[in-house]
């Protein structure tokens, strides 16, 4: 059973208030699943390919002759110092200065 299914036999069988109604669905759902039956309808199972063949060859001599140098890597810096930003300036208010006192965050 996938997990949908496997979550309404529980939820069927825990819900019920009465033991004689928990007997009766459990003999239920027995039953239902010995005729290989289920509360939801199973997704269709689609077969996969296999994998295509990767034919790889060797590039021709004149393909290596033609290759550019290889390029310098050089290290990126470090996270510290990437977050590290320079302080932001300070930003006036263009309201009075009673307006901006009132709409100050405490």
């Amino acid at each position: 059973l996938d997990r949908a299914n496997r979550y309404s036999v529980l939820y069927r069988v825990q819900t019920a208030r009465t033991d004689e109604m928990r007997q009766r669905r459990i003999s239920e759902l027995v039953a239902m699943l010995a005729r290989h039956e289920t509360i939801h309808p199973l997704a269709k199972v689609v077969q996969s390919r296999p994998p295509a063949k990767v034919v790889r060859t060797k590039p021709s001599a004149k393909a290596v002759q033609n290759k550019p140098p290889a390029k310098v890597v050089r290290s990126k810096p470090s996270a510290k110092a990437a977050r590290s930003k320079p302080p932001a300036k300070a930003v006036r208010s263009k309201l009075p200065a009673k307006a901006a006192r009132r709409n100050r965050k405490p």
